[in-house]
């Protein structure tokens, strides 16, 4: 793997970018500070829906195109849930949420509440007779993974909500586990998750 902000990395994908920025806390790209996070979200949003029409049969795909679908999800997956060495990619989401913007935080919660993408996420589902899912739980993240054990706004639950939202808030980053438990979400201005 390249280690020269600019260059080639790996095959040169946004899991790869992303990758990259993960482990260095250094944004590629040219002229402007841009992570590449929310792209890396949005393209798993993208193929889980895809892939989730193909499973209702919206659409028909053959079977190499479904595997490569299934291929670049799960390496965006893998990339999300990949650690955050040096906090900068974490530090720039929270800035985000603290400003109101959650648009990461949410397409996040749309692209993991997809029966398509289940075998990925471990996202749990019960089906109606017609087969359709309903989502019995939130998405379950790696604990190695930078926006699932969120350390740094630890201190900040604590003080807003307690120790235990804040333990809670360890492991449910997105606030999707507190939507499906009827827990109270905090407000923009107090939690970071």
């Amino acid at each position: 793997m390249s280690t020269e902000v600019g260059s080639a990395v790996d095959r040169g994908t946004t899991a790869d970018a992303l990758r990259f920025e993960l482990n260095t806390g250094n944004a590629l790209g040219t002229g402007s500070v841009k992570w590449h996070y929310q792209k890396a979200v949005d393209q798993f949003n993208r193929l889980s829906e895809w892939l989730d029409d193909v499973r209702k049969g919206n659409i028909v795909a053959g079977d190499a195109d479904i595997t490569v679908a299934k291929t670049e999800a799960g390496d965006l997956w893998d990339t999300l849930n990949t650690s955050d060495r040096t906090g900068n990619v974490v530090a720039d989401i929270k800035a985000k949420d603290a400003s109101g913007n959650r648009h990461f935080r949410n397409t996040l919660k749309k692209a993991t509440g997809r029966a398509a993408v289940s075998y990925l996420t471990a996202a749990e589902f019960d089906y109606d007779a017609r087969g359709e899912p309903t989502q019995k739980g939130p998405a379950k993240f790696t604990a190695r993974g930078f926006i699932a054990v969120d350390l740094l706004g630890f201190g900040v639950n604590v003080r807003n909500g307690g120790v235990g939202d804040a333990v809670f808030d360890l492991f449910d980053v997105t606030g999707i586990g507190r939507q499906y438990l009827g827990m109270p979400q905090c407000p923009p201005s107090g939690c970071v998750a």
